[in-house]
């Protein structure tokens, strides 16, 4: 209901230049979470050499194949389950 909410003001004041200027402004905070959201579980799951390899794999993988992310979430799944 929040978000039909907001959504529903978004529209109406789409053009505003506040708004653009707060969006814009709140781009870099969310992305700095997501970031370290990313640091803290790469920290947790990649405790141990099998865990670093996966990792590893993984970014190769995306980078190199361009393998979807969602698949390669289930292969390192996958991978873990078989290796502890």
């Amino acid at each position: 209901v929040i978000m039909l909410v907001f959504v529903g003001l978004m529209v109406n004041f789409a053009q505003s230049s506040a708004l653009k200027s707060v969006l814009s402004g709140l781009r870099p905070v969310v992305v700095a979470l997501i970031l370290g959201a990313a640091i803290i579980i790469g920290m947790e799951s990649a405790a141990g050499i099998f865990g670093l390899v996966i990792a590893a794999g993984s970014i190769a993988a995306s980078l190199r194949f361009k393998i979807h992310p969602i698949l390669i979430i289930v292969l390192s799944g996958c991978v873990g389950m078989l290796v502890y």
